[in-house]
């Protein structure tokens, strides 16, 4: 991300100051992508009717106390949000223990 860019605008879809608009998808490294073909309705889905569009794939799912991966920030230093013990690439799950609550 520029400097003084937000992370919501990455979310949003909202384009930056040369009109390209930004995605979740250009943000996130080592995550999963989907790629899907909006249907033919612009009335519906507008300028994105019939287009290839891009979605990041975000599963949570509880994981163990001592999950020792690091948070991913999204956008430091100008806020804390983070993705708690961030999942990348080929890494395997950390499931929590099914028996415990």
């Amino acid at each position: 991300m520029g400097a003084g860019e937000d992370v919501t605008n990455y979310w949003e879809g909202i384009p930056s100051d040369n009109g390209t608009a930004r995605y979740a998808t250009d943000l996130l490294a080592n995550t999963l992508i989907a790629t899907v073909t909006a249907p033919q309705d612009s009335n519906l889905y507008g300028d994105f009717a019939g287009q290839e569009v891009k979605f990041v794939v975000i599963a949570c799912y509880p994981t163990t106390a001592d999950n020792p991966r690091p948070d991913y920030p999204l956008n430091p230093p100008q806020t804390d949000r983070v993705v708690k013990h961030m999942q990348t690439g080929s890494d395997a799950p950390l499931f929590a223990d099914t028996s415990v609550r």
